[in-house]
């Protein structure tokens, strides 16, 4: 069977929390929300990928390094939080999630539909194995809600932004489906490829989809 690309349509970013700490003894930490400017705003969009949507799947998306302050720091946590419209309240685990994160130099509207092309060269396992998510779906009515769908991550990764971009890595090998919507921006230009993996098949990926179109295409 030959390979086939799928694309869809829409370009949309998670919103993202992240814990960031100056050395791995805490001597200082900062909680920052990218995009910057959805900090106490509702994305315009959501999203069930990559860890609520159902099927197994790999997912890649950037976040560009001028959202981030100069200073290297490590990243301890990330955490995302539901959309404040279509979302409400969850609990399940997922048995199966490797996600890796590293600086890259792919750009947000510029993801290769070749995932080992956008990993970087410090590329880092964060956590492995089971992942349990949940939300309480706090906060004001028609968002934004709490950053509370909370990722603790089991290595830490030191990012540069002066190095590059930040490439979120995941892999949803086992693909629970847990009904969950997450806020997100639909900002016209952010792509990431997204691709549907069988743990049987892995690594030797057969399809590959892509939001930025809603053409497939034969290989």
């Amino acid at each position: 069977m030959n390979p086939h690309t799928r694309t869809h349509s829409s370009a949309v970013l998670l919103v993202l929390s992240i814990w960031l700490q100056l050395s791995s003894e805490k001597t200082y930490a900062d909680l920052i929300v990218v995009p910057n400017n959805l900090t106490n705003v509702e994305g315009n969009f959501n999203n069930e990928w990559p860890f609520s949507g159902g099927g197994s799947q790999r997912y890649q998306q950037v976040y560009v390094s001028s959202q981030f302050a100069p200073l290297p720091q490590f990243i301890t946590q990330i955490a995302f939080r539901p959309d404040g419209v279509f979302g409400g309240a969850f609990s399940g685990t997922i048995a199966n999630v490797q996600i890796d994160l590293s600086t890259t130099s792919a750009m947000p509207n510029g993801l290769s539909l070749t995932f080992a092309d956008n990993v970087g060269p410090n590329d880092t396992v964060v956590h492995s194995g089971p992942l349990t998510l949940s939300s309480a779906f706090t906060g004001p009515t028609g968002g934004p809600k709490d950053f509370d769908i909370v990722i603790n991550l089991q290595t830490p990764f030191l990012y540069a932004p002066s190095a590059g971009n930040l490439l979120l890595d995941v892999r949803n090998l086992s693909g629970e489906f847990l009904g969950a919507l997450f806020d997100a921006e639909d900002s016209g230009i952010v792509t990431h490829p997204v691709e549907p993996l069988r743990p049987a098949q892995a690594p030797f990926f057969r399809n590959r989809f892509r939001k930025d179109s809603n053409q497939p295409s034969d290989l």
